[in-house]
């Protein structure tokens, strides 16, 4: 991954989902994906069956669950993608914030699309923007997509 292509906040969040997107067999380079992150980032996801369950990983727990993620044997067998529906950027300074509608699929696979909701925070340090943690959400009934990730018509 060439540094130049990563000049914005929007271009670091897309390479994070160009990262873990694998075809079957496929492995990301994961260092490509660690530099995306500054060391002391951290993730925040939801789990559980009713999603009551708050999993806080540091960098080094996070690319382990992805790891794991990617040698399971559906990802394995039909590869994974995981793409960007839209982006709500703000900006302010050296400091940034991304809501990102992002939507899932095991291509081949029997398994429906998934979407989920990625708050993706960064800095700038150095002239480089990287990202500082993500925590996660899934639309549903008890969490309806935010107005500003909407497809408006008008």
């Amino acid at each position: 991954m060439e540094k130049d292509a990563l000049n914005t906040p929007e271009q670091v969040v897309a390479a994070l989902y160009r990262q873990v997107s694998v075809e079957a067999g496929g492995v990301p380079d994961w260092n490509d994906v660690r530099a995306l992150f500054i060391d002391e980032a951290i993730v925040v996801a939801l789990e559980g069956p009713v999603r009551d369950t708050t999993l806080v990983m540091p960098l080094d727990d996070f690319i382990d669950f992805l790891v794991r993620f990617i040698e399971s044997d559906l990802v394995q067998e039909h590869g994974f993608d995981e793409r960007i529906i839209r982006m709500k950027p703000v900006i302010f300074g050296e400091m940034a914030h991304i809501l990102v509608l992002y939507e899932t699929r095991f291509p081949g696979s029997t398994n429906p699309p998934g979407q989920g909701i990625d708050s993706v925070q960064l800095v700038r340090r150095g002239g480089c923007w990287q990202i500082v943690s993500i925590t996660n959400e899934l639309p549903g009934p008890e969490t309806p997509l935010p107005d500003v990730l909407r497809l408006h018509q008008g």
